[in-house]
């Protein structure tokens, strides 16, 4: 049985999601940075990890939006083409 390709990924989809996906890669590693912190961690040191981390969850939520834009959008041109089928 053949899927239906109005279901499928295409690359832009496929793009927007590997994107997002390193950059939750990358909060996972600072997340544990901060976790796990190395003993000579400096309190100023520390400060500035808290920093990089709330900048990088705003950019994977920001990259989160895209991804939910572009399935809105998908949604929306199935819709309309279903109505004007």
């Amino acid at each position: 049985m053949r899927s239906d390709p109005r279901l499928s990924r295409n690359e832009e989809e496929r793009g927007l999601l590997a994107v997002y996906e390193e950059c939750r890669a990358k909060e996972h590693d600072a997340s544990s940075r901060l976790l796990y912190p190395n003993r000579k961690l400096t309190h100023e040191t520390y400060m500035q990890l808290v920093a990089e981390l709330r900048v990088m969850r705003t950019e994977c939520d920001q990259k989160m939006l895209a991804v939910k834009a572009y399935h809105s959008e998908r949604l929306d041109q199935l819709i309309g083409a279903a109505h004007n089928a």
